[in-house]
């Protein structure tokens, strides 16, 4: 039988993971409304995705070990970190991850766009 704190883990790393699937898809109907069906009179902003890709990703690689093994061995693939280091430290690692880039995930990507125009934009001027 697992502590009660492992299991208190597991329970929130689904609902983490359920969150981030759920926000996602939510996203992405979003722009496909905005792609399609958006009125021209009102101009409305285009959904931000980044965040919420970022989050199911890292949600998806902190629930991978607890998956059914066909489906942890797919997932399992895209994780840099071998299976022997993985414990609850990295679990609770990727779902602090999972929560940063819901807040911070559209500013990251600013930041890195505004790098790399920066850098192109230097050596030809």
């Amino acid at each position: 039988m697992f502590p009660p704190e492992i299991i208190a883990l597991l329970i929130a790393l689904a609902l983490l993971a359920l969150i981030a699937l759920i926000v996602l898809v939510i996203k992405l109907l979003h722009l496909v409304y905005w792609a399609c069906w958006n009125e021209e009179v009102i101009p409305a902003e285009r959904p931000r995705l980044t965040g919420a890709i970022l989050a199911a990703f890292f949600s998806t690689l902190a629930i991978a070990d607890f998956l059914p093994d066909e489906i942890s061995s797919a997932i399992s693939r895209f994780n840099p970190i071998p299976p022997y280091d993985r414990e609850t430290p990295y679990a609770l690692t990727l779902a602090a991850l999972t929560i940063l880039s819901w807040i911070y995930g559209s500013r990251i990507k600013r930041h890195l766009w505004r790098k790399l125009r920066g850098a192109r934009a230097e050596p030809s001027a």
